[in-house]
């Protein structure tokens, strides 16, 4: 019994002494927290005078200088990145060029078939002129640029480039290319074409030459 009373007491001693040990140190950390900053862990000097240094960063010609530059760059960003959602312009002078090149080209290598890339509307009249010409209108916006605009009448066919589509288009009689007119309209903007028939001792003659 007594040993066993022994092992307790031993063992309540060293509970004891490690509680008061516990105790000391809170004390010594409590102490030692209290003398860190000052009092009640208030800033130091250093740390104070850095808070100062921060707002009158602000108020400085410099750091005006830089917040004015930094926004000037997301303007321009901004501005580059709303430039590049838009549209790109076309140059239809240089489409049209292209084209007219392109259709004289396969023209020449004779490959000739009536079209019309530009769903244009058009007609042919050989009422006036006493029936000596086919009058051929092809009904053009008004608003539409001549130079992009390009004619070029052969016996059997006409061809007009128009913003770089082609209308082909075989002729109801055969006429003298040579002697073709285009003009616009100054009141619709349309096309008009006079295109002179080759008369029958006009062909004859043609004929005879050969």
């Amino acid at each position: 019994v007594e040993e066993a009373y022994a092992e307790i007491g031993v063992h309540g001693v060293l509970v004891e002494e490690a509680n008061e040990g516990e105790d000391e140190g809170d004390l010594e950390e409590e102490e030692s927290g209290k003398g860190g900053n000052g009092e009640g862990g208030c800033l130091s000097s250093d740390e104070e005078e850095e808070e100062e240094e921060d707002d009158t960063c602000e108020h400085t010609p410099e750091c005006r200088v830089e917040m004015y530059r930094e926004m000037a760059e997301e303007k321009a960003e901004k501005e580059m990145r709303e430039k590049e959602r838009l549209p790109r312009e076309r140059d239809y002078e240089q489409e049209h060029a292209a084209a007219k090149e392109r259709v004289r080209k396969l023209e020449e290598e004779g490959k000739v078939r009536q079209v019309n890339e530009g769903k244009w509307a058009f007609s042919f009249d050989e009422s006036k002129h006493k029936g000596k010409a086919v009058i051929f209108e092809v009904h053009v916006a008004k608003h539409l640029d001549s130079s992009l605009i390009d004619v070029d009448v052969h016996p059997a066919y006409v061809s007009v480039v128009i913003k770089n589509k082609c209308l082909r288009l075989n002729l109801p009689a055969e006429v003298d290319a040579s002697s073709a007119k285009a003009q616009r309209s100054k009141t619709t903007g349309h096309l008009v074409d006079t295109m002179p028939k080759v008369s029958l001792l006009s062909k004859i003659k043609h004929d005879r030459l050969k």
